[in-house]
């Protein structure tokens, strides 16, 4: 099942003084609005809509160290308390170009998920690991299957 258009996604959005907020299911709490943050959340609701991905078992923006370096990474899924899926999502204007890549391949390095992608929204690019090798593929299995 291909990864569903960003257009199909309509989120549940409100308007404050300061800027327009969207929910965030995964934090259950309402952040400002950017272009990214409305890529991550697309990519949230496809993970648990389209690929039953339990949101209990979904994190954002979860803070690692890298190299001494405080990173967070956008999407993290767990199976059996292991990340299983690392997602580095950026706003639909930016090119999926070989620095993000780079960016989530540190990432991926720490956490030893079986998945990596990333996404803008429009272009979605997936990896997975088999027999320490990492092998581009056109689509994530459901959940219950990884």
């Amino acid at each position: 099942m291909p990864i569903p258009p960003i257009a199909t996604f309509l989120p549940q959005t409100v308007k404050k003084v300061d800027g327009i907020y969207i929910y965030d299911a995964s934090r259950k709490k309402y952040l400002k609005l950017s272009p990214e943050e409305y890529v991550r959340q697309f990519c949230i609701y496809f993970l648990t809509k389209n690929y039953d991905f339990p949101l209990t078992l979904i994190q954002t923006e979860q803070y690692l160290t890298i190299n001494q370096k405080p990173k967070r990474a956008d999407i993290i899924a767990y199976k059996n308390q292991k990340p299983i899926l690392v997602v580095e999502c950026k706003a639909m204007e930016i090119k999926l170009s070989l620095k993000v890549f780079q960016q989530i391949s540190t990432y991926q390095s720490q956490l030893d998920a079986s998945y990596f992608m990333l996404t803008n929204g429009i272009e979605h690019i997936i990896f997975e690991k088999r027999d320490e090798l990492w092998t581009q593929i056109e689509d994530l299995p459901n959940y219950h299957d990884i």
